[in-house]
C-alpha cells in the first residue's frame, strides 16, 4: 500500500483546493427566544436546525436560544425535541435583522419520533430528495435509479438493474433498511434484465438517508454503505397512478377520523419487453414483475403505535433467443459474431415479507421497541439454450462490392447450456431497540436474533464444439462437459446481535457546534463460531465563522468539517459462502464451513459547504476515503452475478475522493452533479505461475472488478421561462472501464479493460398544476396533481459493454465479445393524483 501513498496525498491536495475555492459567505441576520411546553416548562436541549441542516443550534438549560441565518431569502427552521411535535416556521429577514421568537411545544405522538443525530452530520448521511422519483427519466426508476445519480460515491453501469457499488464494493456490500428492517437481494439472479422490482416502493417513501462510509453502529454489518428509508404514515386521504410503456404503479392511503389506524398500499407492475427488444440478443422476451406492499399503523395511545409492513412479489422473466449478431474488433481486424438459438431461459423470483413493531414511550425521555419479520423467498433459474456460431472476418475495404459483408470465416462451432438451479430461503428475526435522552445526549441500544434456514439445488453445465472437435479435447472422441455445477446445500444457522451508540451536542464557548457519535456492535454467528467487535465513531464541527467587511456587511462561512472512522465486518450471506470460482471442480457449487467475516476499516474525512449563487443556497458535499481490507473472499462479476471464490484469502484496499454539487439551478428544481475518483486493489495470497523459464512469479496486487477509476454523475433539471409547467429532467453518467480477463482463468489475468460506460437519459414533462395558484385546471381540475412526460432513454444511443462472451478461432485464438446493453427508446408516462 506504500506505493499508493504519493498518489493519496495528490488527492488529498486536490481536495483541499476544491474545498477552499467554495468558501464563500453570506449576510446574516438571527432569530432567538425560548423553547417552552404546553404549561409553560422551559425545554433544554431542544433542535433549533434549518430545513438543509446547516444552520443549527440547540437550546440551553433554561430553554434560550440563538440561531443566525441567511438574509433576503426564505428559510425554514425546525423546533424540535424528542418527546415534543417538531414545529416549523419560516423567516425572511434583512440584513441586520433581530426576530424574537418564542416556541411553544406539544408532546409529540409515536411515529413523529426523528432520530435527532438523523439531523446533524455526526451520523455521516447524507438525505436523498426523493420528490423528482416519479418524473426522473430511468429504466429502473425508483429510489435507486435516483441514488444511481445523486448518492456520494454509487456507481453503478447497467440500467436494468437496481444493484450498484460504492467505493468498488460489490452489490452484496450494500446494506438497505425500511423502517428499521434489512432488506435481502435475490441470490440467483444472473443478469439486470431478470432482476425484477427492488424492494422499495418509492410511493410509500416519506425519507431516505444515505452513507457511503462510516456509518453509525446501529447499522449492520457490510462494509460498503447504507440506505435507510422510512415509509410514511398519511395524514389524509389520497391516492395516484402512474401509467407508462414500462407498466404501471398505483397508490391509496388514507387514515381514520379519530387519527388511530392510517393505511399506505401500493400496487406495481412492470415489464421491460419494450426495452429488451433492442439488445443484440434477438427473441421472444416476455418479463412480468409486480408486487403488493402495505404499511398499517394503529395507535391505542399517544404513547403507543402498533405497525405492519406486508410485502408480496412476483417476478418472473422467460425467454425464447433466436439469433444474435455482433461486431467486434476494429478498423484493422473487424469481426463479427452470428448465432442461431434456440431453447428457452426462465427465471422466477418470488418473495413474501412480513414485519410487526411496535414502540412505546416508557416518559418523555424514554422510547423503547420491539420488531419482528419473516423473509419467505423462492428462486429458480431454468435454462436450456444451444446455438450455432460462426466468426467472420468483415470486409472494411472503402469502395468494395463486398464492403461489410463477411468475407472469410475465422471459427465455428456449436455449445449447449444448461442450468436448473433452485433456492429457497428463510429469514426470521426478533429486535428490541430503543433511545434515551438525558441533558445534551441521546443513548441508543438494540438486541437482534436472526434465524437463516437455506436450501439450495445446483444444476449446471455447458458443452462447447469448436469446428467440430469438443472443447476442451480429449483423447477417444470423448464428450467432456465444461463448468459442471453439481450441488445441494442446506443450511440453518443463527445470528446474534447487538449494538450501542451515544450521540451528544455541543455549543462551544466560540459558539461552534460540535456533534459526536461513538458506538459499537457485536455479532456471533454460531455457523462457523466467529465472534466479531466493531467499534465505530464519527465527529463533526460547525465552526463559528464570523467575517464583518468595512461597510460591516456580516459574512457566514458555513462549513462543517466531518471525520468518521470504524471497523466493519460482513459475515458471508449464503451466496458468499459458495465456491463458484470453478478453480477446485470437486468443491464447485460446495459451502465453505471455515469460511470466516470479510473486514475493513474506514477513514472518512468530509467537508459540507453551504454557500448562495444565484440568490439560491448550494451544497458542496466532498470526502476523502481511505479503506483497507483484509480477510477478502475473491469474485469475479459476469453481467451482475457475482461468483465467488468462498474462501478468505485475499487482503486490499480502496481509497479516493467523492465530491457532488446540490442546489438549485432553476429556482425551485433542484439539480445534482458529482464525480469521483477511486482506486481499489487486492491480493490474493495463494495466486502465482511460472514463466516459460520455470520463474514463480507472485502478482501481488491487482484491480478489483469494481475498480472503476473516474465516475460523473449528472441529474439536471430546467424549465422553459415564458412556459415554467413545461420542464425537461437530463441524466448523465460516465463511468470508466472495468477490470476483464478471459474465462475460467486466474483473477490476475483480468487486466484488459471494459470501454467507459456513457449513457444520456432526457425527459421532457408537462404539469398541469397552475404555478400561481398550485391547483390544477381543465379536464385535470378533479386531480390534486396530474403531469405527463415523454422519455428518451439512451439519448445518443451508445453501445454499452455489460460483460463478454468467449470464443475460440479454428487457431485456438480467442476472442472477447462485447455483451451490449439496451439502446434508445421512447417512454411515454401519465401520472394523476388524488
Amino acid at each position: 500500500m506504500t506505493r499508493s501513498f504519493s498518489l493519496l496525498k495528490g488527492v488529498a491536495l486536490l481536495y483541499l483546493v476544491f474545498s477552499s475555492f467554495l468558501l464563500e459567505g453570506q449576510e446574516l441576520a438571527s432569530i432567538k427566544g425560548k423553547i417552552v411546553d404546553s404549561e409553560n416548562k422551559a425545554i433544554p436541549q431542544a433542535y433549533i436546525i434549518s430545513d438543509n441542516l446547516e444552520y443549527k443550534t440547540i437550546s440551553d438549560d433554561n430553554g434560550y436560544y440563538s440561531l443566525e441565518i441567511p438574509t433576503d431569502t426564505s428559510i425554514a427552521i425546525s423546533f424540535s425535541h424528542i418527546a415534543f411535535v417538531k414545529k416549523v416556521e419560516v423567516f425572511n429577514l434583512g440584513v441586520g435583522e433581530t426576530k424574537v421568537f418564542n416556541v411553544s411545544l406539544k408532546f409529540r405522538e409515536i411515529d413523529q419520533v426523528d432520530i435527532i443525530a438523523n439531523e446533524s452530520r455526526s451520523e455521516n448521511l447524507q438525505r436523498i430528495n426523493v420528490k423528482s422519483v416519479g418524473i426522473q427519466p430511468s429504466v429502473t426508476g425508483g429510489i435507486e435509479g435516483i441514488l444511481k445519480n445523486t448518492g456520494l460515491g454509487v456507481a453503478s453501469r447497467n440500467e436494468l438493474s437496481a444493484s450498484y457499488s460504492v467505493r468498488g464494493g460489490s452489490f452484496d456490500e450494500n446494506l438497505i433498511y425500511v423502517n428499521g428492517l434489512e432488506i435481502y437481494r435475490p441470490q440467483l439472479v444472473s443478469s439486470g434484465q431478470e432482476e425484477g422490482l427492488s424492494f422499495i416502493n418509492a410511493k410509500l417513501v416519506d425519507n431516505v438517508n444515505f452513507s457511503a462510509g462510516g456509518f453509525a453502529a446501529n447499522y449492520g454489518d457490510k462494509m460498503a454503505s447504507v440506505l435507510d428509508v422510512t415509509y410514511r404514515r398519511p395524514q389524509k386521504l389520497g391516492a395516484s397512478v402512474t401509467l407508462s410503456l414500462l407498466g404501471a404503479d398505483v397508490h391509496v392511503e388514507g387514515i381514520s377520523k379519530d387519527e388511530k389506524w392510517a393505511a399506505i398500499l401500493g400496487f406495481r407492475y412492470k415489464t421491460t419487453q419494450y426495452i429488451l427488444t433492442t439488445l443484440d440478443t434477438r427473441g421472444e422476451y416476455t418479463p412480468n414483475f409486480m408486487d403488493l406492499q402495505a404499511y398499517i399503523t394503529y395507535r391505542p395511545t399517544e404513547k403507543s403505535e402498533l405497525a405492519y409492513i406486508g410485502y408480496l412479489a412476483d417476478n418472473e422473466y422467460n425467454f425464447y433467443p433466436e439469433s444474435r449478431s455482433t461486431e467486434l474488433g476494429n478498423l484493422t481486424e473487424a469481426l463479427r459474431l452470428d448465432v442461431v438459438l434456440d431453447g428457452k431461459e426462465e427465471s422466477l423470483y418470488k418473495s413474501f415479507f412480513n414485519a410487526l413493531s411496535y414502540n412505546y414511550y416508557l416518559n418523555k425521555n424514554t422510547k423503547i421497541g420491539l420488531r419482528a419479520s419473516a423473509s419467505l423467498n423462492h428462486e429458480k433459474q431454468s435454462f436450456d439454450v444451444e446455438g450455432a456460431y460462426i466468426l467472420g472476418e468483415i470486409d472494411r475495404e472503402l469502395g468494395s462490392s463486398t464492403f461489410g459483408d463477411v468475407i472469410a470465416n475465422r471459427g465455428v462451432g456449436a455449445f449447449i447450456e444448461h442450468v436448473r438451479n433452485q433456492l429457497d430461503a428463510q429469514i426470521y428475526s426478533i429486535q428490541h431497540y430503543g433511545n434515551h435522552v438525558y441533558q445534551n445526549k441521546q443513548l441508543d441500544w438494540g438486541l437482534e436474533f436472526k434465524n437463516e434456514q437455506i436450501q439450495d439445488y445446483l444444476d449446471e453445465w455447458d458443452y462447447i464444439d469448436s469446428a467440430g472437435y469438443s472443447m476442451p479435447s480429449y483423447p477417444d472422441d470423448k464428450i467432456v462437459l465444461n463448468n459442471i455445477v453439481k450441488a445441494e446445500n442446506n443450511i440453518n444457522s443463527n445470528r446474534y446481535m447487538a449494538y450501542v451508540k451515544n450521540t451528544w451536542h455541543l455549543v462551544n464557548k466560540n459558539d461552534a457546534l460540535i456533534d459526536f457519535n461513538i458506538g459499537a456492535r457485536v455479532q456471533y454467528w454460531d455457523f462457523n463460531k466467529q465472534f466479531m467487535f466493531s467499534p465505530r465513531a464519527s465527529v463533526s464541527y460547525k465552526p463559528h465563522l464570523i467575517k464583518v467587511k468595512n461597510d460591516s456587511t456580516t459574512i457566514n462561512h458555513n462549513i462543517t468539517f466531518r471525520f468518521a472512522t470504524g471497523v466493519y465486518y460482513q459475515p458471508p450471506f449464503y451466496h458468499a459462502m459458495r465456491d463458484m470460482s470453478g478453480k477446485n471442480p470437486g468443491n464447485t457449487g460446495k459451502i465453505n464451513e471455515d469460511i470466516e467475516a470479510q473486514r475493513a476499516l474506514h477513514f472518512i474525512l468530509g467537508l459540507d459547504y453551504i454557500f448562495f449563487m444565484f440568490d439560491r443556497p448550494f451544497k458542496w458535499t466532498s470526502e476523502l476515503f481511505y479503506k483497507p481490507m483484509d480477510k477478502l473472499i475473491p469474485f469475479q462479476v459476469d453481467n451482475i452475478r457475482l461468483e465467488y471464490y468462498a474462501t478468505n484469502n485475499s487482503v486490499g484496499y480502496a481509497y479516493g475522493m467523492d465530491m457532488k454539487l446540490n442546489g438549485e439551478f432553476i429556482k425551485g428544481i433542484e439539480s445534482y452533479i458529482g464525480f469521483g475518483i477511486l482506486k481499489t486493489e487486492e491480493d490474493i495470497l495463494d495466486d502465482f505461475y511460472y514463466t516459460s523459464d520455470s520463474v514463480r512469479v507472485e502478482p501481488g496486487y491487482i484491480a478489483r472488478p469494481f475498480d472503476q477509476r473516474f465516475s460523473f454523475n449528472l441529474m439536471f433539471q430546467d424549465e422553459m421561462p415564458m412556459w415554467p409547467s413545461f420542464k425537461v429532467h437530463v441524466n448523465l453518467s460516465f463511468i470508466t472501464g472495468f477490470p476483464f480477463g478471459p474465462p475460467n482463468g486466474d483473477r490476475y489475468t483480468q487486466v484488459a479493460r471494459s470501454p467507459t460506460y456513457r449513457r444520456v437519459d432526457i425527459g421532457f414533462s408537462k404539469t398541469f398544476v397552475d404555478v400561481n395558484t398550485g391547483e390544477t385546471k381543465g379536464i385535470f381540475k378533479p386531480f390534486s396533481d396530474a403531469w405527463i412526460s415523454l422519455e428518451v432513454f439512451n439519448l445518443i444511443d451508445i453501445s454499452n459493454t455489460i460483460s463478454y462472451n468467449w470464443v475460440q478461432d479454428v487457431s485456438g485464438r480467442q476472442y472477447a465479445v462485447p455483451n451490449y446493453l439496451t439502446g434508445r427508446r421512447f417512454n411515454l408516462k401519465l401520472h394523476l393524483a388524488f
